[in-house]
């Protein structure tokens, strides 16, 4: 329970500072899929889950339909990372969306454009601009 007290929010702390400097920097030439500056962040988010997890088997025991919609929700939600990063990992279509229309470095705001992310391009190739 001490550990918890004080690693969490040095964890999040660390997570949102490394965030938060992160967005300052300026869009470089993007050839690749995903959170690019972000995997840094990967051992913290592993301690974090630890850290829930643990306090999740440490608490009372909730009724079965909490539990299931906890199941489910775990389930749902591994199911659309695996399926957003492993569409993004195996798709062309996901790494041809740094140069169509334009090549990124030309129109960086695209990035910020949500009417065709890169993840959703990755799965539907088809919303990828000729």
């Amino acid at each position: 329970m001490y550990l918890t007290r004080k690693t969490l929010p040095a964890a999040l702390a660390a997570v949102a500072l490394h965030v938060l400097v992160v967005s300052f920097q300026p869009i470089v030439n993007a050839r690749g899929y995903g959170p690019r500056f972000l995997t840094d962040l990967v051992p913290l988010f592993v301690l974090l889950s630890i850290l829930a997890l643990r306090s999740v088997l440490d608490a009372p025991a909730p009724g079965r339909a909490r539990r299931r919609l906890e199941i489910v929700a775990l389930v749902a939600t591994v199911t659309l990372s695996v399926a957003i990063h492993g569409a993004g990992a195996v798709s062309r279509a996901g790494l041809a969306w740094n140069s169509r229309p334009v090549p990124l470095r030309e129109d960086p705001q695209r990035v910020f454009d949500w009417r065709r992310p890169q993840w959703l391009c990755a799965l539907f190739p088809q919303l990828l601009p000729e």
